[in-house]
């Protein structure tokens, strides 16, 4: 058995389409530089073939195909137990895998005398109809309650994460990173943008994948309008179409000082925040949120744009005066504060989220 070899193990769209894929290839960075081999085996929902194709990301091996059907994915895992005997891999590392399936995972692992870790960042609360929600949250409570503290360690996104687990299985608090080297933390801010705005104007960017269970957009957008009538204020939406904003918050938008994006690339959201004075990120206080940490803050810090934001999470281990501003509810975002809040702040500390800053936390680790 190659005891140096890693496979990572989930549902991220390598090399940058999600989120999943940001955070899975930081921490591979690291276990690469402790001496590591690392594949990923990336089971895509959307596109692929139905036989394996080994891929290249950033250096990194990546098994990639179709998956499996829903329910040979939920409940089997046999792909990925034939992958760790073809690649001999001494370490397995699953990315919110789905409960019966690491569960199998697992016990192949224990047999094996492969170590075996969960890489946690959400605990999810489905919602939905009865069948979606029965069958969704009977799987994550399963996963977080029974078969990760079963496992050899736990790699905890949050402070809530890490304070669940830390007194049942060995874990380590690793948020999402970023590698400042690569070449997408050097471009210029979008040429011309943001258009819609001069230099007396504040400008703010949200930026990401909300769902009304998780993030107060709305609250976001309906403030800005009220804040334009006596200052000028301009907020840049990426992620959601207007179209998609309105069905999801049940909320008209008529107003003039929003421009919803859609989807753009990763590249081209660092662009487009290096442009503005702020990033905006409101949450709700539940258990969604509390066991998550938003990428969007280390992305934001790596590009130089201090963050406004509501504390939830363990973000106030990180955020200070100097690159933000903190407010304590969703309600405190108001006309009134926004109205007083000054153009961007300049000398803001870009690595702190530089993967490189936690390369002892893992070694420590695993």
């Amino acid at each position: 058995m190659h005891e140096q070899t890693i496979l990572y193990i989930g549902g991220f769209q390598l090399p940058d389409k999600n989120a999943a894929a940001l955070r899975v290839l930081s921490n591979g960075k690291i276990l690469r530089e402790l001496g590591y081999r690392v594949i990923f085996v990336n089971a895509l929902t959307n596109g692929g073939q139905t036989q394996a194709a080994l891929v290249n990301y950033e250096g990194f091996e990546c098994v990639e195909y179709k998956r499996e059907p829903q329910r040979k994915y939920l409940f089997s895992g046999r792909r990925v137990r034939r992958l760790i005997e073809e690649y001999k891999a001494g370490y397995v590392i699953a990315y919110n895998y789905p409960a019966v399936a690491l569960n199998a995972i697992r016990r192949f692992c224990k047999r094996k005398g492969i170590k075996c870790y969960a890489d946690a960042t959400e605990w999810y609360v489905p919602k939905g109809n009865i069948v979606f929600k029965t069958v969704k949250g009977l799987d994550s409570e399963l996963r977080m309650r029974y078969v990760h503290p079963r496992l050899d360690g736990i790699i905890a996104i949050s402070d809530y994460l890490y304070r669940y687990y830390g007194a049942k299985v060995k874990t380590v608090k690793i948020p999402p990173l970023v590698d400042l080297n690569e070449d997408k933390w050097s471009v210029e801010a979008l040429e011309g943008y943001p258009a819609q705005s001069d230099e007396n104007t504040l400008t703010l960017i949200y930026a990401g994948t909300p769902s009304a269970q998780k993030e107060r957009l709305d609250v976001i957008i309906d403030t800005v309008e009220k804040t334009a009538e006596k200052r000028q204020v301009f907020l840049h939406v990426i992620g959601v179409t207007k179209e998609q904003f309105e069905t999801m918050y049940h909320y008209k938008y008529e107003g003039s000082h929003v421009k919803f994006w859609g989807r753009v690339s990763n590249r081209q959201v660092i662009q487009m925040t290096k442009g503005v004075d702020w990033t905006i990120i409101l949450r709700e206080q539940n258990k969604v949120v509390q066991a998550g940490f938003p990428t969007k803050v280390p992305e934001t810090i790596a590009c130089g744009t201090p963050v406004i934001a509501n504390r939830f999470s363990n973000i106030e281990e990180y955020l200070n005066g100097d690159n933000s501003i903190l407010i304590g509810q969703t309600s405190d975002f108001t006309s009134e504060f926004l109205g007083k809040v000054e153009k961007k702040k300049d000398n803001i500390r870009r690595e702190l989220f530089d993967y490189r800053n936690f390369l002892e936390d893992f070694k420590e680790f695993i």
